[in-house]
């Protein structure tokens, strides 16, 4: 309340916000008493002083400063058919001793200063530290926060801006719902326990199981464990499109990487992608992973990654350099080289060369490997996946869910906008590759070679190379083109190669 002309006058009303406010007056209103109460309280703590509420219910608010002698004091009023809160009296003047001021604040709650960060928060991608709380509470309000409370405020000011988990999982059976009707042939599924409570969740887009038969024939699987109080683990599958890009299959959600819960993914995964010739599924060594694949896959190829065998190898032999050689032995196409890799292993320690034969190199040795790998020697891409969705794995399951979908759309999107660019014949990456082999075969000599067609029996052919030391001398080319003539001669019919 003001004073104009020796009169008191009010102030007009005005609904404020509980965020933002630097000064309060009479008629001001808010939606409810925590909105008062969280307004006030960041306003002690901005100006350094304290209160206490020596009247609060349903109708009003009364706080006084907590010095006694401090004229400092705000009433406020709400009406019986309204939540509204509205400021009637408001003396703001301190008179307070400094001894009650303090940087050990009692209005600087929890809750509180969640609503002074909560803002800090709302993306997903900003990794807001508890020592950055500390820091900028100190450095903006002057108030020091213990690691505990910043901890509980953090976690209140998740729960604020993105709701509680017990909260998303109750949204999530409507959020996959209306994710299907937005995209035709996305398949969903959530399992429950025997007392209703979530269980599993399985997500494969539409546009995924579409590209899926133009990709190769080489699944990628693997979990990451998530951050939020309820823990969990996300399962993926992914594949390399004809661009060599990283192409998503599908997504679940389980308890943790057990027999169970795999063998569940892989069971939804069967159904929705199928099986393809020449396919093989590649992972790390998890023993679920492969007690599931061995059960609904029987008759796909397990392999495994590379990377993590080399990991395990640095780890068990500790102070033996053995990684380049072993990375030779498992990406070489030819059984020789492989053999030279692993006798050089054998030589350094003989009991490497034992802990890579019971890994079995049909499994991680490309030489060996029944089906094809491609270029596809680990298990990265599904790493990379899991990089790309780190700001996401500590919050709660259904916005998980959207930024697994907002990552998949922005992905497919920039490549359907890069596409509609290129008129090559093939992707833009194979044609990047063939240019450079065209570059190399530029600088290539080639040195001919002749062939004979010689009849044995009828009607079959057989090569016969001829050495081409023997074309040094024009007098060896004329004797070998009258042999060649008299074969011809008595030939029946002759067949070009």
């Amino acid at each position: 309340m003001a004073t104009e002309g020796g009169q008191e006058v009010q102030s007009p009303l005005t609904v404020l916000p509980s965020m933002g406010i630097e000064d309060l007056r009479v008629n001001h209103m808010f939606k409810n008493k925590e909105e008062l109460k969280s307004a006030l309280s960041r306003i002690a703590i901005k100006k350094h002083f304290q209160y206490k509420v020596k009247r609060s219910c349903s109708l009003t608010f009364w706080a006084k400063c907590i010095d006694e002698n401090c004229e400092w004091y705000l009433r406020a009023r709400s009406s019986k058919t309204s939540s509204y809160f509205r400021v009637i009296k408001y003396k703001n003047f301190h008179s307070c001793s400094l001894n009650h001021k303090s940087t050990d604040n009692r209005q600087a709650s929890a809750k509180v200063i969640s609503d002074c960060i909560k803002e800090k928060i709302r993306d997903p991608k900003t990794n807001y530290k508890t020592r950055q709380i500390i820091n900028d509470m100190r450095d903006e309000y002057g108030v020091q926060v213990k690691y505990n409370k910043a901890c509980r405020a953090k976690e209140l000011a998740k729960n604020n801006v993105r709701g509680s988990n017990e909260e998303s999982y109750a949204e999530l059976p409507a959020y996959l719902h209306m994710l299907k009707l937005s995209n035709p042939g996305t398949i969903t599924r959530i399992e429950k326990d025997d007392d209703n409570r979530f269980k599993y969740m399985f997500l494969a887009f539409g546009c995924s199981l579409d590209g899926w038969k133009h990709c190769r024939p080489v699944v990628v699987v693997g979990g990451t464990f998530l951050k939020t109080k309820c823990g969990g683990t996300l399962y993926a599958a992914c594949a390399k499109d004809g661009n060599n890009q990283i192409f998503p299959l599908a997504f679940g959600i389980g308890d943790s990487e057990n027999d169970k819960a795999w063998k569940w993914f892989f069971k939804r995964l069967k159904e929705a992608i199928g099986e393809r010739e020449e396919m093989c599924i590649i992972s790390d060594r998890h023993i679920s992973i492969k007690n599931a694949i061995a059960e609904v896959f029987p008759g796909i190829y397990h392999g495994i990654c590379a990377y993590h065998l080399k990991q395990n190898l640095r780890s068990r032999f500790r102070g033996v350099h053995v990684q380049a050689t072993f990375e030779i032995a498992a990406r070489s196409y030819s059984v020789p080289e492989y053999d030279s890799a692993m006798a050089e292993l054998r030589n350094i320690n003989p009991e490497i060369t034992t802990y890579l034969l019971e890994a079995d190199p049909k499994r991680w040795a490309r030489s060996f490997f029944p089906k094809r790998r491609y270029n596809i020697m680990t298990s990265n891409i599904f790493e990379s996946i899991n990089s790309a969705i780190e700001h996401a794995r500590d919050l709660p399951i259904t916005p998980l869910v959207e930024a697994l979908r907002e990552m998949v759309q922005d992905w497919f999107s920039r490549r359907k906008e890069a596409a509609t660019c290129q008129f090559f014949d093939v992707t833009k990456w194979a044609n990047d590759v063939m240019e450079s082999k065209l570059d190399q075969a530029f600088r290539m000599k080639v040195q001919l070679t002749l062939f004979q067609i010689k009849r044995i029996g009828t009607p079959q052919m057989k090569l016969k190379k001829t050495a081409s030391s023997l074309l040094n001398s024009k007098l060896n080319q004329d004797v070998l083109r009258k042999e060649e003539e008299k074969e011809f001669e008595t030939m029946p019919s002759v067949v070009n190669t």
